[in-house]
């Protein structure tokens, strides 16, 4: 996997592979460095059915059978909730996995950067006092002809050597390290033309998954970090974002 060096300045985007994040100037942030880690569905190894779609085959079949484990037959963290963009005549909408979580609504999050329009963004997510609203360790942003991308944050040792998300990603040790957010950043996958020249592509919708512990059959995941230790990116007032990417 291909790691390489860039410093973006009051921007959110990713370029891609695995990438280590260090807040320089950020405002409104208190955090440790820690790495935010994708996957483009192309590059996952279990991806033999080259499906393109989150729930709608890789992570399961229909979305009350979406979870993130599926792949490895486990049950890891089931679907919350998806956001599909507005499209022509079709308005924007939640889909809300309201069997297992039916405090939600979708008005726990800010999708202001939620456009067709966008290949990146920020999220926030503020669960409702008084209500079992769950916790979120992976999302998904999904565009474009090539699939979309899985993102979840570590502690950085974790991408350290000796660490469980040093090489392989999408592996259980790894998604074992996936941290409790309330916010991140997001981006799809660029389109590939068919002389493989790359475009960027529009957000078609966004997933979100429950905060389980793959360790513990799925299960936990129901604290949620106040604002002040987020570590996801959803503040970003001219702040100064460091992706430190390895060799691998």
């Amino acid at each position: 996997m291909n790691k390489t060096l860039s410093t973006l300045v009051g921007s959110s985007v990713l370029a891609g592979g695995i990438a280590a994040l260090s807040m320089i100037g950020g405002v409104g942030i208190e955090s440790a460095s820690a790495a935010v880690l994708y996957i483009n569905s192309k590059d996952i190894p279990e991806n033999t059915t080259d499906k393109k779609s989150d729930c709608a085959g890789f992570f399961g079949k229909g979305f009350k059978h979406c979870d993130i484990g599926t792949p490895f037959e486990l049950e890891i963290s089931p679907v919350i909730a998806k956001y599909d963009t507005a499209k022509k005549n079709k308005p924007a909408k939640w889909k809300i996995n309201t069997t297992d979580f039916p405090s939600v609504d979708g008005s726990e999050w800010d999708t202001t950067d939620f456009l067709r329009t966008n290949s990146s963004g920020n999220w926030s997510y503020t669960p409702t006092p008084g209500e079992d609203d769950p916790a979120i360790k992976y999302w998904v942003a999904r565009g474009g002809n090539q699939g979309f991308r899985l993102f979840w944050e570590v502690d950085d040792v974790a991408t350290e050597a000796g660490g469980a998300c040093e090489t392989d990603l999408f592996t259980v040790a790894c998604l074992s390290e996936a941290k409790v957010v309330t916010s991140g950043i997001w981006s799809t996958p660029p389109n590939i033309n068919k002389k493989g020249k790359e475009t960027l592509a529009g957000l078609s919708h966004i997933t979100f998954y429950d905060g389980g512990d793959p360790h513990n059959g799925g299960n936990g995941g129901k604290d949620i970090p106040e604002p002040s230790a987020m570590t996801g990116l959803a503040i970003l007032v001219g702040g100064m974002i460091a992706f430190r990417r390895r060799q691998s």
